[in-house]
């Protein structure tokens, strides 16, 4: 992601992190590059990213959450996922 310095808000540098944050997975993960919700908000804090910013760059991104259930049905978390490029 490409940021032009000086025009900088919050929500870009949420959407350029959360971009980094799901390349690390995609190159490293066999899952289809889903992180949990908790791990991310997590990062996002130590990395000095409000939560509600983050989610709202997931859903400007075209992302999507989803809940996770045990065998049960129980839920268990979210997980977030960027959809995949189309090229």
């Amino acid at each position: 992601m490409f940021l032009q310095p000086g025009k900088v808000t919050k929500a870009d540098r949420a959407e350029a992190w959360l971009f980094d944050q799901f390349t690390d997975v995609a190159d490293a993960s066999t899952d289809g590059g889903t992180i949990p919700a908790k791990d991310l908000e997590a990062r996002a804090k130590r990395d000095g990213h409000e939560w509600r910013t983050v989610q709202r760059a997931l859903q400007e991104m075209g992302g999507v959450s989803e809940q996770t259930r045990d065998k049960n049905g129980k839920v268990t978390g979210w997980v977030w996922q960027l959809p995949r490029p189309r090229f």
